[in-house]
């Protein structure tokens, strides 16, 4: 291994732990960190992960003020702050408006019930509810200010997009809905139980997860700390408000202590007759059930990394709509959430060095690497989270554009021209600049 080679897979694995801080903390506060990054535009630089308006959103901008305005004062409206704390049913009383129509800096409300005022910087709220109407308040950096995305007039457009593909957006479900959906996920998990007798299994439930395992329970609490951690940390990169649930129901976990159990759920509940080979598999199906099931081992900390990977698919099948995220994408965005998450297993590090000494001794990412039906070799998984890191590097927000632009009906190729203005050629030649590799290509 060279030097340059040595400090290069350094320097990149710091970007690849810019969500780690945030994830070894799992504290409360606010999630805006101080780290600056120029979103796309001139303007106003963006947060680490704040929620920037990307350019494809431009039209579906909310006015406030004069005949075409939203959320009029004295409507009754519903807020999500940044925190993830909910006020149903209050009363706008004032919005402080930037230097448009559609630029706010503060809003005013009042509890009717409890005659007690409020105002709230935009900067402290996610989202604006009136009616059956959502509106996500987003930083505009052009113009150095916060606005209302109208989610349903985006929504209106990307079906219709969506709509010869045959695929569509999930939709929303009610709170009646997702309680439904937790107590069939219980059942499922009833017979899987029952199915193992008399081997003892014990499910522990979170905010987000419905985790059956037949590990003893002292072992399970770091592992759900991780998920939960993945959680938050995939929400902030992707744009999704602090206690918005974007499961159907709750992500389904079902984890044993060995590999032959494993392989028997995934044969008997699953279908999968290929089990025996993996660590660890998501199924998500298309009513939209997120199931991850693995096996422990003798490395916990490896399992912790599966663990997370695995689930991190979950969360990208849910994402925005039905289309399927391109394995470079996929694999790559699961094993920098896992390497962020689970800081103590050198996994993601590791595939990093394969992947670099083989594109340094090939000069190219290798075969099929961003055809979005292909399956991506072992040393590519490292690639792949390397690409991440370095797009991340390059903007957070035009990344989430990239991403939000293949859920919405893009190719990957054509998300990634919007995003930043590449091709995939493009992208591997500046890529390979930064790691040594001035001529690598696809």
């Amino acid at each position: 291994m060279t030097k340059r080679f040595s400090s290069t897979v350094a320097a990149l694995l710091v970007v690849v732990g810019w969500l780690g801080a945030d994830a070894a903390a799992q504290t409360g506060g606010s999630d805006k960190t101080k780290t600056k990054t120029q979103s796309a535009g001139a303007g106003k630089a963006a947060t680490k992960w704040e929620r920037a308006l990307l350019d494809s959103e431009r039209d579906y901008l909310a006015p406030l003020d004069g005949p075409e305005a939203k959320i009029a004062v004295g409507a009754t409206v519903s807020l999500l702050l940044d925190t993830g704390k909910r006020f149903d049913d209050v009363e706008v009383t004032e919005w402080l408006l930037g230097k448009d129509n559609e630029t706010v800096r503060s809003i005013g409300v009042k509890n009717p019930d409890k005659n007690t005022k409020q105002k709230f910087a935009m900067s402290a709220v996610a989202q604006v509810q009136a009616g059956d109407r959502l509106f996500d308040v987003v930083l505009d950096p052009a113009k150095k200010s916060f606005v209302l995305l109208d989610t349903a007039k985006r929504d209106e457009v990307v079906s219709q997009r969506l709509r010869p593909t045959g695929h569509r957006l999930w939709g929303a479900y009610s709170d009646a809905e997702q309680a439904a959906f937790v107590e069939e996920h219980k059942a499922f998990l009833k017979r899987v139980s029952d199915a193992f007798a008399p081997t003892p299994m014990h499910l522990s439930e979170t905010e987000y997860f419905l985790f059956l395992t037949d590990m003893p329970k002292n072992q399970v609490g770091g592992y759900i700390a991780h998920l939960d951690a993945m959680y938050l940390e995939l929400c902030k990169a992707f744009g999704v408000p602090r206690g918005k649930n974007i499961w159907r129901g709750k992500s389904v976990i079902v984890a044993f202590a060995k590999k032959e159990s494993f392989v028997q759920f995934e044969s008997q509940f699953m279908n999968n007759p290929t089990a025996d080979r993996s660590r660890g598999v998501h199924h998500g199906s298309t009513d939209g059930t997120a199931i991850t099931a693995c096996w422990r081992g003798d490395d916990p900390a490896f399992f912790a990394h599966v663990l997370v990977h695995e689930t991190s698919h979950g969360f990208m099948h849910r994402f925005r709509s039905t289309i399927h995220i391109p394995p470079w994408i996929n694999e790559g965005v699961a094993d920098w959430v896992a390497a962020a998450v689970v800081r103590n297993c050198p996994e993601t590090e590791r595939r990093q060095r394969d992947g670099l000494a083989e594109m340094q001794s090939t000069g190219r990412l290798g075969g099929e690497f961003f055809d979005e039906n292909s399956r991506l070799v072992r040393w590519q998984y490292g690639a792949a989270s390397h690409l991440t890191s370095f797009l991340l590097s390059v903007d957070p927000t035009r990344y989430r554009a990239l991403l939000t632009g293949i859920k919405e009906g893009f190719t990957s190729e054509e998300s990634l021209k919007l995003a930043y203005g590449w091709t995939p050629t493009e992208l591997v030649r500046r890529y390979g600049a930064t790691i040594g590799i001035p001529n690598l290509q696809p």
